[in-house]
């Protein structure tokens, strides 16, 4: 007697409602993988759906590994060439290689009048 041709799943991707799906299809939909149960099956996850598998439940942590290596010094900042601030509370910090940062002290200061 002659065997059967054997069946395999189909893999079809993420599990989306405007796809038609047929029996033996295999849908992937929120950490869970799901095989249809007929053509047709309807909605994923519904009677016509089988789940395969699905994730688990977080584990607890681990023990904290060891330190590694201390990593390599960086390059020496830029120095600070000069500071000031103006009648607005605006604060300009110049470096060395003449980049700007600047920060607005106003609401800060207007605190301390109060």
């Amino acid at each position: 007697m002659d065997g059967q041709d054997g069946r395999s799943f189909t893999i079809r991707g993420t599990f989306l409602e405007i796809n038609d799906y047929r029996e033996m299809d295999v849908v992937a939909l929120g950490g869970a993988s799901f095989a249809a149960k007929r053509d047709n099956p309807g909605i994923c996850p519904g009677d016509g759906w089988q789940l395969i598998a699905s994730q688990g439940k977080r584990g607890s942590p681990g023990e904290a590994g060891s330190p590694g290596p201390k990593g390599e010094r960086g390059d020496a900042a830029q120095a600070v060439v000069s500071i000031t601030v103006d009648d607005e509370g605006l604060q300009t910090l110049i470096s060395g290689d003449g980049s700007k940062v600047q920060c607005d002290l106003y609401p800060v200061l207007a605190r301390l009048k109060q």
